[in-house]
């Protein structure tokens, strides 16, 4: 089984087998069976894969033309183009760009950040209730030690008053009003201890907010970092987008310029030899008439081949000739209809008439690219012979 491409005019390969397959501007159909006048039975297999898609390799096809009748230039052309789409130069440039494109894709996210957040996230969940203790509240130790001091002090001082009443001997009233002085001063600390509670709470509620706001600027940090990540990631898929874009343009217009030029080559071809079959039976008829005026005889071949009646008709003519005469009215004949506005007549008319040109030669070439920029100024768009 082969895949084969539609020929110009949409019609399949001749030769063709039931399972080949040919590929078309309307999908991709099967041969099931061969008709005995050589058309085909088929079914459409594919109809999303036409020939402005297709980039596989097809098949030879089996030439209808003869090697006399195409000129080995068009043929060579026809052969390389029915081998199958190759990407060009800058089809393959605008892949590598997109495989580097793709290639570039930012990794995930990764945070300088985790570590510190995990840590401070941590102390604030496992943080304990607050609980005051007196005995492990320094402030209140520093106070407890003044008051002690200071109740240590009254104490004396009242005993020693006491003492200087009672002629300078010691009483059991003196014992008492200085413990009397003495516990007043540990009385006001035992006032002060709501004062020192409320405070411990404070530096409680202080720590705590302490760690909220170390949280907040260092996760404001990774949100930061974050934010860059994601504008990174965001161009790159802009990238992408570009480059997938430019790529699709590139490849969808060099598949449709490998058709055109394969419509193109496949028409020459045809033109060539309709040319070269005429020339043929005109040769053939003459040499008819000129062996039946002899009344028998044997008679001379025309010498005028295929490749002559090109030449003569069109390579040779030379300035101001007969054969010059005729290419000159085959581009006024083109140009006539152009500026009558029919521009598809005087593409026809190109398309019959030009595969007579040997494009071997320089004449061939130089007069085919005449009438390729006569068809172009209208808007045609065809390769130049180089």
């Amino acid at each position: 089984m082969g895949v084969y491409r539609v020929e110009t005019g949409g019609k399949a390969p001749a030769g063709l087998s039931a399972g080949d397959e040919v590929v078309t501007g309307g999908g991709t159909y099967r041969i099931t069976g061969v008709n005995a006048d050589g058309s085909y039975q088929s079914q459409l297999v594919n109809k999303n894969q036409t020939i402005h898609n297709y980039s596989g390799s097809y098949a030879q096809r089996n030439s209808p033309y003869t090697s006399a009748g195409v000129s080995g230039y068009t043929q060579s052309k026809l052969n390389s183009l029915e081998g199958g789409y190759t990407p060009s130069s800058s089809v393959q440039a605008a892949q590598a760009y997109l495989n580097q494109v793709k290639a570039s894709k930012p990794g995930a996210y990764q945070s300088r950040w985790d570590d510190e957040l995990t840590e401070l996230y941590d102390q604030i969940r496992n943080r304990k209730k607050f609980s005051y203790d007196l005995g492990t509240d320094p402030l209140y130790q520093q106070y407890r030690e003044q008051y002690q001091r200071q109740g240590r002090l009254a104490m004396q001082d009242t005993m020693g008053q006491a003492a200087a009443l009672t002629g300078g001997y010691g009483s059991t009233y003196g014992e008492q009003v200085g413990q009397q002085a003495y516990n007043a001063y540990l009385q006001n600390l035992n006032d002060i201890v709501p004062q020192l509670q409320q405070q411990a709470y404070q530096r409680y509620q202080d720590e705590g907010t302490d760690l909220y706001n170390q949280y907040s600027l260092v996760k404001g940090r990774d949100d930061t970092d974050y934010g860059r990540y994601r504008d990174t990631v965001s161009d790159w898929y802009s990238d992408l987008a570009d480059a997938r874009s430019e790529y699709n343009t590139e490849y969808s217009n060099d598949l449709s310029q490998w058709g055109t030029m394969l419509d193109y080559w496949s028409q020459k071809a045809n033109n060539e030899n309709a040319a070269y079959l005429q020339a043929l039976a005109a040769e053939q008829a003459a040499a008819k008439k000129s062996g039946s005026g002899s009344g028998g005889g044997s008679s001379k071949s025309s010498e005028t081949s295929s490749k002559g009646y090109i030449d003569n008709t069109y390579n040779k003519g030379g300035s101001g000739g007969a054969q010059a005469q005729t290419y000159n009215q085959l581009k006024r004949g083109m140009t006539e209809w152009i500026q009558s506005g029919q521009k598809q007549k005087a593409y026809d008319l190109f398309v019959s008439m030009a595969g007579q040109l040997d494009l071997s030669t320089s004449m061939g070439k130089k007069q085919y690219n005449e009438l390729v920029a006569i068809l172009n100024r209208a808007g045609f768009g065809i390769p130049l012979e180089r």
